[in-house]
């Protein structure tokens, strides 16, 4: 065995180790990528919820809420902006989970529930009446397009 065989078999368990150094890799990636999905959309249920649970606790903001739904421009202009700024919240949650979605970040049913939940938040007058005065203009154009479609979408369906 002369120094060429050496040179040839540790060039072999050279490229085996290579390879099964790409394999561990690859495989690092996955879960790696894994546990990043799990955890947005643990985030994007948790904020959710925590939303959901502020209005529940508080009576007088739920009232808004409502009442803004049906007529924003019942609203005087504290009222007004209490509700701006809830409807900013829950809405940039939507965006939020809408951009995962482009980056396979969640499954489809999940975009799925999240477009129905937009077309929830949009179902009164009043929310279409902060959309348009308000919301639009706040959020990314590609987002605001996808409102605006699935608010048309509603119109049609009554």
């Amino acid at each position: 065995m002369d120094i060429d065989y050496w040179a040839a078999l540790a060039e072999i368990a050279g490229g085996v180790a290579t390879l099964l150094t790409l394999f561990y890799l690859a495989l690092q990636i996955r879960e790696n990528t894994s546990l990043s999905k799990r955890n947005a959309l643990e985030n994007y249920v948790d904020r959710l919820a925590r939303w959901w649970s502020s209005m529940r606790a508080d009576p007088e903001q739920l009232s808004i809420y409502l009442e803004g739904d049906r007529d924003f421009h019942s609203l005087d202009e504290v009222a007004k902006s209490r509700y701006h700024y809830m409807k900013l919240e829950i809405m940039a949650y939507m965006e939020t989970a809408l951009e995962h979605g482009k980056a396979r970040g969640f499954k489809d049913e999940t975009l799925e529930a999240t477009l129905r939940a937009i077309q929830f938040e949009m179902r009164g007058s009043g929310a279409h009446q902060w959309w348009h005065e308000m919301g639009k203009e706040v959020f990314a154009n590609d987002f605001s397009s996808r409102v605006e479609s699935l608010v048309l979408e509603l119109d049609h369906k009554k």
